[in-house]
């Protein structure tokens, strides 16, 4: 492992995929995973029985695309555990990676919420206690430490798994997910918004999740615009359902089709770079930075002879900032 480092840091190589692989990757069960749930909703709102049939039939689509997706990824990560466990570990104790954790877990409870209503009815409680005591063992995690606030998706899970909660007639559960969501949403919204000039600045592979992405490259954080699209969309159907009038059949339509195109865009656009181009996954030099100086037993990642420059440009990132704050003389 560490003659393959060197290799790929010095000479600039491809690292093996699974390296490449990151956990970002389940973004696409979550933007595949919630447009089941808009369409789902959409075959709620008209009466007219083949506009109903052809809603449901697409909303059951989308959950066989999600089930595969979940599949082919999660197997895929789990190969990247056997293989490159240092790599996952530094992913976990990275400030940003560690809330895509969450992801595989909000996808589970999307495809619950998406499926046919002839299937939902008959899901376990105890299914759902099993995925949310996941997502609580994750906040506990995040929570109980000092964390980078970069994205919201900490508190997706607990919103979403009180709406499959209370589908399910589960009662105080959902109430209390609720609410310590409603708490941390508070505390990471304020915190992620009043950024200080002097905080750290986001990396630019980052900043698609706060920004307009005009001037940069598509990549898996794409994906990250397809959730809340679709969960304005989804609100709105949901709005529409109480207050049947013009304006908010109009909003409805508007913001289901604009949900609904931007996921077939990325989702187009993700298959050709993969496939076509195959420059989606690039180096993941993000697992090359050190967190709280938590290292994993094996040294792979600190190749004691690893050139100075690297560690500087990727295990601090304040380096660049100085370089040109202090510019040379």
């Amino acid at each position: 492992m560490q003659t393959l480092e060197k290799t790929a840091l010095q000479e600039e190589e491809l690292w093996p995929f699974l390296l490449r692989f990151p956990i970002t990757a389940f973004d696409i069960c979550l933007g595949v995973g919630i447009q089941a749930i808009m369409w789902k909703s959409l075959a709620s709102l008209t009466s007219a029985n083949f506009i109903h049939r052809r809603c449901l039939e697409i909303s059951f689509i989308f959950c066989v695309l999600e089930v595969l997706l979940i599949l082919i990824i999660s197997s895929t990560y789990i190969l990247k555990i056997i293989k490159y466990f240092d790599a996952v570990c530094r992913e976990y104790f990275h400030p940003f990676r560690v809330n895509f954790f969450f992801a595989p877990w909000i996808s589970l409870l999307f495809l619950c919420l998406g499926l046919p209503h002839s299937v939902a009815e008959s899901l376990l409680q105890w299914l759902w206690y099993l995925l949310m005591v996941s997502v609580l063992g994750l906040e506990l995690k995040i929570y109980g430490q000092w964390m980078e606030p970069s994205n919201l998706l900490a508190v997706v899970g607990n919103f979403v798994g009180s709406w499959l909660g209370a589908t399910m007639g589960i009662k105080e559960a959902p109430i209390f997910f609720s609410s310590v969501g409603m708490v941390h949403y508070i505390v990471v919204f304020v915190t992620l918004y009043q950024r200080l000039p002097t905080n750290e600045t986001l990396k630019k592979e980052h900043r698609p999740l706060i920004r307009v992405p005009n001037s940069y490259r598509f990549s898996l954080a794409w994906w990250a615009y397809t959730v809340p699209m679709t969960s304005a969309a989804v609100a709105t159907v949901t709005y529409y359902e109480s207050a049947p009038r013009t304006e908010t059949r109009i909003l409805t339509l508007v913001l289901c089709t604009a949900a609904m195109v931007c996921v077939l865009v990325i989702l187009i656009t993700t298959i050709v770079r993969t496939f076509i181009h195959g420059d989606l996954f690039p180096n993941d030099t993000d697992i090359l930075m050190i967190v709280n100086d938590k290292k994993p037993k094996s040294n792979w990642l600190y190749n004691s002879e690893r050139p100075s420059n690297n560690l500087s440009r990727h295990g601090n990132p304040n380096s660049a900032s100085r370089d040109v704050e202090n510019p040379s003389p």
